[in-house]
């Protein structure tokens, strides 16, 4: 597997998408059903709608810097380009890639 940051760590198993990830969505998708119907039975498991609220928070959280590290570990791709000079009525740029 890659490792993002290119340093020595334990690997993390993922299994394929529909499996892991799937079910994570389907049950905070169910938990948004019952609690938009008015069902509350869901928050068995949880001490207070403070503490749900709290859980679905971290999750929040966690989803955005997972996507922030991608995004920044992503190669740049297409035509970059630089300032080449910088003179003040004409700037030269060039093609960076």
């Amino acid at each position: 597997m890659m490792n993002l940051n290119q340093t020595p760590q334990a690997q993390i198993q993922l299994l394929p998408r529909n499996s892991r990830l799937d079910v994570a969505y389907e049950t905070i998708d169910e938990l948004h059903t019952a609690i938009s119907e008015g069902n509350l039975d869901n928050l068995d498991g949880f001490a207070s709608r403070l503490e749900l609220m709290n859980w679905l928070r971290d999750v929040i959280y966690t989803a955005q810097e997972t996507i922030d590290e991608l995004e920044s570990t992503q190669p740049t791709t297409g035509n970059i380009l630089r300032v080449a000079s910088t003179n003040d009525k004409l700037i030269v740029l060039e093609k960076a890639d």
